[in-house]
């Protein structure tokens, strides 16, 4: 299990690379991803900028699983339903909740070469 706050930071850089290493290697093909001047409705702008702003939408299985005189910990379940058992030692106690929300982020972006 995933501490929430590492999981969106992973998710957001995971995208970020990709996307820095597609342009890379798309480079000789003129192919663009995050392209800069898109001049649509379904892709908001930042103001003053023509950077593209890009909703990350999260829709997560929230764990809180507390031992017995330990803490308890957030963290991003692996999966939304488990199936089978395990046996262990000491009583724990396991609360689930399901998260929506949305991150706006600006991508590296580019333009195309002409």
């Amino acid at each position: 299990m995933m501490e929430l706050k590492e999981f969106i930071k992973q998710t957001i850089t995971d995208i970020k690379d990709a996307i820095n290493e597609l342009n890379q290697e798309f480079e000789s093909d003129n192919a663009v991803v995050n392209p800069l001047n898109i001049d649509d409705l379904k892709h908001p702008k930042t103001e003053g900028t023509h950077r593209n702003v890009t909703d990350i939408q999260f829709d997560l299985s929230l764990s809180v699983m507390e031992e017995k005189g330990k803490e308890g910990k957030l963290g991003v379940m692996n999966s939304i339903v488990s199936l089978g058992g395990t046996a262990k030692t000491g009583a724990t106690h396991e609360n689930v909740n399901r998260i929506q929300f949305t991150i706006p982020v600006c991508f590296p972006s580019r333009t195309a070469k002409k």
